[in-house]
């Protein structure tokens, strides 16, 4: 096997990056060392040293020390890169591009240059990099096929000229093209799309760089969730959260409904939940129990203890399923045992009651407590009401009107309401001054 020595290798490739920069260098401006090697390359090449088959082929390229011959070239390129030398297929690359040796095939330029750069041959990158950026919409179309074809490496690199589009990095900054990008390479299975899609609807929903667009952004954001991405169903559900609520935007009770489904249809629990509420107060909507059920058994069995807390509260009280005592208060249990506050505030009451469960009032003071140090005000609440009338603990009105006040303090009305009563019958109880 006879292999180009250090220094001759060295210099060789000083001449390609000449040649590469300037492909109508003539022959005589290469040194004349070069003119008595084709032989020793073509016997290199047929030991099968892939470079010495790149660097015949470049001899015939540029005739040097051989007569010049396009095909001839592209055949020991070939050679070459079917071996495993990438700076054989990028060189390809560039026949096919310019249509030396064989036909013009620009589909053909880029899958080798991707080949290249995938083989860590920079000068395929930089080749595929040029190319895309002087003929983007050619390119696009290279990798649109590819990514319907289910070719993964198409749909990635969708997404990275999605990312030029994006940041204005070798052609015209255009969100909107950016976002049509990421729109093929999402639904063509890439993962990171769909989340490049979720940046941008925040783009417009936060009116980062361009006018802030609600409606924009949720279009992005169905695209996204519908692709997979969670956390686009989940923006779906904030958004709706802001119709719902009217924040920064008109109150709108059917846009809110209409981006809970669209959330709940991608996988988001809480989108489920939220549209179950509002079926259930029929904002918007007509109020359907039986569908606020079924949405709040789906957010349930999918993790969303709100919608357990939820589904526990229409067993107890009837609504769009038969009355179940026992049913509301499994249900609360595993809203409470999940981290709901409400759902423990509601199991304590059920035990203060005795529904569903014998009636204990110092369960329902554990529970009680546990609501109202999670933040849950009716359980502060409810659990003042234990200390002032001596429910399952010693009375003490001091007890209650610090745990009123807490939930006073805290937004609900029920225990102002409480708070004043027991200070006009007892003014003389520590903290009823205030």
């Amino acid at each position: 096997e006879l292999n180009l020595d250090p220094e001759e290798t060295a210099s060789f490739d000083v001449e390609l990056v000449l040649i590469e920069e300037n492909e109508t260098i003539q022959a005589r401006r290469v040194p004349s060392i070069f003119r008595p090697r084709a032989r020793r390359l073509r016997r290199g090449c047929d030991n099968g040293n892939m470079g010495n088959c790149v660097y015949l082929g470049i001899s015939y390229q540029f005739r040097i020390g051989v007569k010049q011959d396009y095909e001839e070239a592209v055949r020991l390129y070939q050679l070459a890169c079917n071996g495993g030398e990438m700076l054989g297929c990028n060189s390809l690359g560039n026949r096919y591009r310019n249509g030396e040796g064989v036909n013009q095939d620009y589909e053909e330029a880029v899958r080798l240059y991707q080949l290249a750069c995938d083989g860590g041959e920079m000068a395929g990158c930089d080749n595929l990099q040029s190319f895309c950026e002087n003929q983007p919409r050619e390119c696009i179309r290279i990798y649109q096929l590819a990514c319907d074809g289910e070719d993964s490496n198409g749909c990635l690199e969708l997404t990275r000229l999605g990312n030029m589009y994006r940041d204005g990095e070798g052609v015209a900054q255009d969100y909107e093209e950016a976002a049509r990008l990421y729109l093929i390479a999402c639904n063509g299975g890439d993962s990171n799309s769909c989340l490049e899609l979720t940046r941008l609807g925040n783009r417009y929903r936060d009116g980062r760089g361009v006018e802030q667009d609600y409606e924009e952004a949720a279009r992005i954001y169905q695209i996204a969730c519908n692709g997979g991405d969670s956390n686009s169903c989940l923006e779906l559900t904030l958004l709706g959260n802001r119709y719902r609520d009217g924040r920064g935007v008109a109150q709108d009770y059917e846009e809110a409904a209409r981006l809970f489904r669209l959330a709940c249809d991608g996988g988001n629990m809480t989108g489920c939940n939220n549209l179950g509420a509002i079926y259930y107060h029929g904002e918007g909507i007509d109020q359907n129990y039986e569908e606020a059920v079924r949405l709040f058994r789906l957010a349930c069995d999918g993790g969303n203890m709100t919608s357990c807390n939820w589904l526990g509260y229409m067993y107890r009280n009837g609504e769009g399923v038969e009355q179940d005592y026992e049913e509301a208060t499994r249900l609360y249990r595993l809203a409470c045992d999940g981290g709901n506050m409400s759902g423990c505030n509601n199991l304590g009451y059920r035990y203060r009651n005795g529904e569903g469960v014998p009636q204990d009032y110092q369960e329902a003071v554990r529970l009680y407590r546990i609501a109202c140090d999670g933040g849950e005000m009716v359980g502060c609440n409810n659990l003042g009401y234990m200390y002032q009338n001596r429910y399952g603990v010693e009375q003490d009105y001091e007890e209650a009107v610090r745990l009123y006040r807490i939930a006073c303090d805290g937004g609900n009305s029920t225990a102002c309401d409480n708070l004043r009563s027991l200070c006009r019958n007892h003014s003389e109880v520590q903290g009823c001054s205030n």
